[in-house]
């Protein structure tokens, strides 16, 4: 009778991770992954590549409205030297 309840004793059910270990895991994994997208949001290299595109894009507007102009004026001259 003794043995039997010693051998019962040493038998360990299978241990559950504590809900707290859960919950904290998570939340440093939250925070990291804030942190990451915070300096990559605040790298002064990342604002100037969004700088240089929104540049570029008006530069290409810029030029793209000039060659406008540029034709038409052509277009202009072409017509009044026919004339």
């Amino acid at each position: 009778m003794q043995l039997k309840l010693i051998t019962k004793m040493t038998k360990a059910a299978p241990q559950r991770t504590p809900f707290r270990v859960i919950v904290l895991s998570a939340f440093l994994l939250l925070s990291v992954i804030v942190n990451i997208f915070f300096i990559l949001s605040s790298n002064p290299c990342s604002q100037q590549l969004v700088h240089d595109k929104v540049l570029n894009d008006s530069i290409i507007s810029q030029k793209s409205r000039l060659q406008e102009h540029f034709n038409v004026s052509i277009q202009n001259s072409q017509e009044a030297t026919s004339h």
